[in-house]
């Protein structure tokens, strides 16, 4: 899949990073996406596994919903297939919180905070390391309900990264996990690095929140269908392939707080934005990602502490 991504200077160092260092064998990453054929030819020999406990609900609408799929497609897809997902090594896990139905084409998946609560506990609790979130809810002021701020509380204590789409609403509005302090939230922009017209933006997201790619992604539906796809929910997936990657730097896994830092650290804004207060600057975020600074900032914080707090202290699964 990385030669297959449109050229722009953030997939260049995705390539560069990802070649560099892998994703590891011994990470575990979640969707909590729609369902997800795990008998498509694409997830043969793929390390992939349902967490039961997920809830879920239907969608209605006009057109066939196959997102789930898609994105298990761009990140484990296995050698040999139409694309090669970019976490194709490393283990992972599927907690639906929607199931396969219908869905309208001017709206991105949804779902309640409590059900995204319960997915969110299932695959703590069953070892993931990274949690790829695609949905969530509108929220006027971007805090979670009790359940949902459990859940992701529980995320904190036990290392583990979230990474959530910010949305494709197109306005000035948040979603929730994305807009809560302790994920990193992911907008989508062209490969001009301009944020897409439908990407949301908001004050949460100018703190935690960053900028992909999210235009003309190579996908595979659950019938080997190879599409291009466009949205946050698809740069979710290369900020997570980057996390990933981030993570693997060194024998024992990095910590989630240490990646997540390092990433929003080395976020940078276009020259252009003078005014902090102008549309155009919001809607940057806290700016575009720079993964190869990213990586020297683990590399340094590596180098001088070790054995220390950057590393992972829980035993790896």
């Amino acid at each position: 899949m990385l030669n297959n991504l449109p050229s722009s200077r953030f997939t260049d160092q995705l390539r560069t990073l990802v070649r560099r260092r892998p994703p590891s064998e011994k990470l575990t990453i979640a969707i909590l996406d729609g369902t997800v054929d795990l008998d498509a030819g694409h997830l043969i020999g793929a390390r992939l596994a349902r967490v039961a406990r997920a809830h879920h609900r239907r969608l209605v609408g006009g057109l066939r919903a196959t997102h789930g799929d898609v994105i298990a497609s761009m990140l484990f897809a296995q050698p040999g297939s139409r694309i090669t997902g970019l976490t194709h090594r490393s283990r992972g896990l599927i907690a639906p919180i929607f199931i396969d139905g219908v869905l309208p084409t001017h709206e991105p998946p949804r779902t309640s905070q409590e059900q995204l609560a319960g997915a969110i506990v299932a695959a703590v609790h069953a070892g993931s390391h990274i949690l790829n979130i695609s949905a969530g809810e509108l929220s006027d002021l971007g805090q979670p309900r009790p359940a949902l701020s459990a859940a992701l509380q529980l995320c904190q204590a036990r290392d583990v990264l979230v990474i959530a789409a910010a949305g494709n609403d197109g306005c000035e509005c948040l979603h929730v996990p994305a807009a809560s302090a302790s994920c990193i939230a992911v907008g989508a922009s062209s490969a001009a690095e301009v944020p897409r017209e439908s990407s949301n933006w908001g004050t949460a997201y100018a703190v935690n929140g960053v900028l992909a790619l999210g235009e003309q992604i190579p996908g595979l539906t659950r019938d080997n269908v190879l599409g291009r796809f466009s949205g946050s929910s698809f740069a979710t997936v290369l900020i997570t392939a980057a996390a990933a990657s981030l993570m693997s730097h060194s024998e024992r896994l990095l910590g989630a707080a240490t990646v997540r830092d390092a990433l929003l650290s080395t976020a940078v804004k276009d020259e252009a934005c003078v005014s902090p207060s102008s549309v155009a600057c919001r809607r940057q975020l806290r700016g575009r990602l720079d993964l190869l600074r990213a990586l020297q900032t683990l590399q340094l914080s590596v180098k001088d502490t070790p054995n220390g707090p950057h590393h992972r202290h829980r035993q790896e699964r």
